[in-house]
């Protein structure tokens, strides 16, 4: 365990093959932390306060959404010299979450409309969208070779899983008696990490749709998951203020 203050955490991100994590907090600043020394540097940019945010896995792009009055917009600047790159607006009243593609080269948005999008950052053109047939999406993880997209609908109780170069129906995973509240998909293996309301992280087999394993020892909201570039560790972070 990594004790860190994540109060006003809007985003993380975990790069160099998880040796650093990135945070960025809802008073304009960011922290990079350096996990094998405890080193921490922080300082403030000029974000326009966002409400969420999240870190390319390359470690060089942020996004940034969730700003009064222009909840439709993301942001996206390059890091670390914080140079606003573009703006995208998605289809519907609100961005809900966001991921990177494992070169960062794509940016993938789920809206409140419940409609998927996937963007060419060096075009900063939609090149592929697709609408899920459910409600109140909250969380989406993409796959390492960018085919599969996990999103969460925490009041269905389930998460659904598109394959992103096919036109066929999204399949469903049940999450019963609990909501997520982050998630992310295995590079190595088929399986999905699923972080629930009640601070425990279900590592869930995508072939028998059962749970593997069930983790415990967070004692706040989980806010990130993570796994490492080999699929051997995850990576949590909570507002228990412990990584």
């Amino acid at each position: 365990h990594i004790k860190r203050r994540f109060k006003h955490v809007i985003g993380l991100g975990f790069y160099s093959e998880g040796a650093k994590l990135r945070s960025i907090f809802s008073y304009d600043q960011e922290e990079t932390f350096d996990i094998a020394t405890s080193k921490a540097q922080i300082t403030s940019q000029k974000m326009g306060k966002p409400n969420y945010a999240n870190v390319s896995p390359t470690g060089n792009t942020v996004a940034l959404w969730g700003f009064r009055g222009k909840n439709a917009q993301l942001h996206l600047y390059s890091l670390p010299d914080w140079k606003q790159l573009n703006t995208i607006k998605v289809d519907g009243h609100y961005v809900t979450d966001v991921a990177f593609s494992t070169d960062g080269h794509k940016l993938f948005t789920i809206s409140s409309a419940s409609t998927l999008q996937t963007w060419d950052l060096e075009k900063e053109t939609p090149i592929a969208n697709r609408t899920l047939k459910a409600d109140h999406p909250r969380n989406l993880a993409i796959s390492a070779d960018g085919k599969t997209a996990a999103v969460s609908f925490p009041d269905e109780h389930k998460v659904l899983l598109c394959e992103l170069d096919q036109k066929t129906e999204a399949s469903s995973l049940p999450i019963p008696d609990t909501k997520t509240t982050a998630l992310d998909l295995s590079p190595r293996k088929p399986m999905l990490a699923v972080a629930c309301d009640d601070w425990t992280i279900q590592l869930l087999d995508l072939d028998t749709k059962s749970k593997v394993r069930k983790l415990e020892g967070h004692f706040g909201e989980i806010t990130n998951l993570q796994f490492s570039k080999d699929g051997s560790q995850i990576y949590s972070a909570s507002r228990d203020g412990t990584i």
